[in-house]
């Protein structure tokens, strides 16, 4: 800020209160000061420069009232010219917003900049760790007893249950994902140049209404958060490997060509798991581009060798292999997202 005509000192101000309504006098006015001076400090002010006073018009709306307007506290750094100001409510304009450091203030708070995958990163991780102990505990506890035939048929049955299982978490990760990106798109103005493809949506008009106005229930007014939940709910619903293409395109991202087929693999077992009483089919073998599928055992020598029309049989060690992949998939994601968008979330830190 140059030009500091319009600026005033805080003891004319207080004097002029003094004289008319509807402002109230400042009580004590070198202790108020006092005040105002240690929370500049406290957000970075270097301490030069002389305190003053500006009045925002009430056609600004800012403050509570719309025939008042707000008054708002000034000092101009001497050092490197720097202005900082002081208010009573929030400044909403846009210029002033993207100026204002709130995620410097927020590390000096301890808060931790995270990249905006990261919130999904951790859990999914965390029940990828649980699903191998979990496999490896109840396989043991059933191995403790005979060695009969109905003990591998429940064996079987458990680690078909869990791989399924695994798939459905990673398909729920990949929709979170696919949401932070919505909100960087729709909500935070695409600084970051996201790529997301068109897709089929079915608008739900009836749902569209402003959220902070309650006596519109029945309004069909559109709102943006509406909007991006109606093309979230269609991006759940794609196949899988379309939603492979819409989430990584778009930030160009090109997974690890192995990881990628061992993925592919598991989502074709278990359509065949599903679809087909577990056999695997020649049209899951053509997908694949493969004529056969190898199911991985305690020996690496020695894969398991599925071929078509005949009964999947999946291992522990297969399961476990699975997990690291997909283990190893979100953490390439979240290194290449967190390079190619900058923005942040922040997190408060624990309080023990």
């Amino acid at each position: 800020m140059d030009d500091l005509t319009f600026i005033r000192k805080p003891a004319d101000v207080d004097r002029d209160w003094r004289r008319s309504l509807p402002f109230p006098a400042i009580e004590d006015l070198d202790g108020t000061i006092e005040a105002v001076k240690r929370r500049f400090l406290q957000e970075g002010w270097e301490g030069d420069g002389e305190i003053g006073i500006i009045w925002i018009p009430p056609f600004v709306d800012a403050g509570p009232h719309d025939t008042h307007g707000t008054y708002v506290w000034h000092v101009k750094q001497e050092n490197n010219g720097v202005s900082w100001l002081l208010s009573p409510v929030q400044l909403g304009f846009k210029r002033m917003e993207e100026q204002n450091p709130w995620d410097e203030r927020l590390v000096k708070k301890g808060w931790l900049p995270e990249n905006i995958i990261h919130m999904d990163v951790v859990p999914f991780m965390q029940e990828l760790l649980e699903s191998k102990e979990r496999i490896a505990k109840q396989i043991a506890l059933l191995n403790k007893g005979d060695s009969s035939d109905t003990t591998s048929e429940i064996i079987s049955d458990l680690l078909m249950f869990q791989q399924g299982q695994i798939l459905s978490r990673f398909y729920n990760f990949m929709d979170y994902c696919y949401l932070r990106l919505l909100q960087q798109v729709i909500l935070n103005n695409n600084k970051e140049g996201i790529k997301l493809q068109r897709s089929k949506v079915a608008l739900s008009l009836a749902t569209y209404q402003p959220q902070d106005d309650p006596e519109l229930e029945n309004s069909s007014t559109w709102t943006l958060t509406s909007l991006l939940t109606d093309i979230w709910n269609a991006y759940k619903l794609e196949p899988a490997d379309k939603k492979f293409e819409m989430l990584f395109k778009s930030v160009d991202f090109s997974p690890d060509q192995a990881v990628k087929s061992e993925i592919n693999k598991h989502i074709e077992i278990r359509n065949c798991i599903q679809h087909h009483f577990g056999i695997l089919t020649p049209d899951a073998l053509k997908r694949l581009g493969i004529q056969s599928i190898d199911i991985r055992t305690s020996d690496p020598t020695k894969p398991i060798k599925i071929e078509e029309w005949k009964e999947i049989v999946l291992t522990e060690v297969e399961i476990i292999a699975l997990c690291v992949t997909l283990s190893t998939l979100s953490q390439a994601f979240e290194k290449h997202i967190d390079i190619r968008i900058p923005f942040r979330t922040y997190t408060k830190p624990k309080t023990r």
